[in-house]
């Protein structure tokens, strides 16, 4: 069975920082309608009662003790299966190139997401292994610091990610190949980043990289899971929506997104989000209104 995955919008702490680390506890309004979004995503499942992970059209069973991994524009969700349902966990995402940032020269941290390896999506892991977690949690809970919160964040996504390397590691399948490729992306998209509202072609992508216009696109789909054009697509229509509630006009919207042609924007917002750009901006509106 297929069902159709939507766009997540970023939190705020995305455009700030490319990262956002949260503590889900046992509340049901916690589980997640069918979606995607351009970041991976880590999860520590701490306490799980009748919920399963679903992933690409498959259901996982979770439990305590389980790290589950989203990929970049992967369909996922957590759902209820039953009465009393609740998933407590902890969670990162993670934008692409911060990932890279966090990475070394011999560590790929994206290897981790790697559809080849063993157990993917999820990860079990046994109880003395999730100590560190725990107490990694503990100082996410008393991060209340004045002047120097953001350090403490910044360290405990770097502790995290070590951690969820170290316990994976042995389940990770070594692709040279792979490590050239995510390399390549990296260059790609910092590059649609700086040129996003301007007009990208492949042929200038494939200049910056230094490698041919078919390596690029086969790289970045092995990656990322979607092609260029369908990526900068996206981060157009992301771009956009941010206009659209700054209550920015709706061509203003669509031409610094890097639309060119009002028309293309104005069908293509509506199949992604399904409603048109004026409904869109008018709910925004209308919610802010209410708050």
């Amino acid at each position: 069975m297929i069902i159709k995955a939507y766009p997540r919008t970023h939190y705020e702490e995305f455009k700030k920082y490319g990262y956002r680390i949260m503590l889900f506890e046992r509340l049901i309004t916690h589980l997640t309608d069918y979606h995607y979004h351009d970041y991976y995503e880590l999860s520590i499942v701490l306490s799980c009662k009748n919920v399963v992970y679903l992933c690409n059209d498959t259901e996982y069973q979770i439990k305590e003790g389980d790290i589950v991994f989203s990929n970049v524009f992967e369909p996922h969700c957590y759902r209820e299966v039953g009465t009393d349902a609740y998933c407590e966990r902890f969670n990162l995402g993670i934008e692409f190139t911060r990932l890279m940032q966090f990475s070394t020269k011999g560590i790929n941290l994206s290897s981790m997401f790697q559809q080849c390896n063993a157990s993917y999506p999820i990860i079990r892991l046994p109880f003395k292994s999730m100590v560190k977690y725990y107490e990694l949690i503990d100082v996410y809970k008393k991060k209340e610091l004045k002047y120097s919160s953001e350090l403490v964040q910044r360290g405990l996504v770097q502790l995290f990610l070590a951690y969820i390397y170290e316990d994976a590691r042995p389940y990770i399948e070594v692709d040279t190949k792979n490590s050239e490729s995510v390399q390549t992306v990296t260059v790609i998209i910092e590059y649609i980043q700086k040129h996003l509202s301007e007009n990208i072609t492949l042929a200038e992508l494939a200049k910056e990289a230094n490698y041919s216009i078919s390596y690029i696109c086969s790289a970045f789909r092995s990656v990322m899971n979607k092609t260029i054009n369908n990526y900068i697509k996206e981060k157009r229509l992301d771009l956009a929506v941010q206009y659209l509630k700054a209550d920015i006009p709706i061509t203003e919207a669509a031409e610094q997104a890097g639309f060119n042609n009002y028309s293309y924007f104005y069908k293509t917002f509506k199949s992604v989000y399904g409603i048109s750009p004026v409904e869109y901006r008018n709910r925004t509106l209308q919610e802010n209104d209410e708050r």
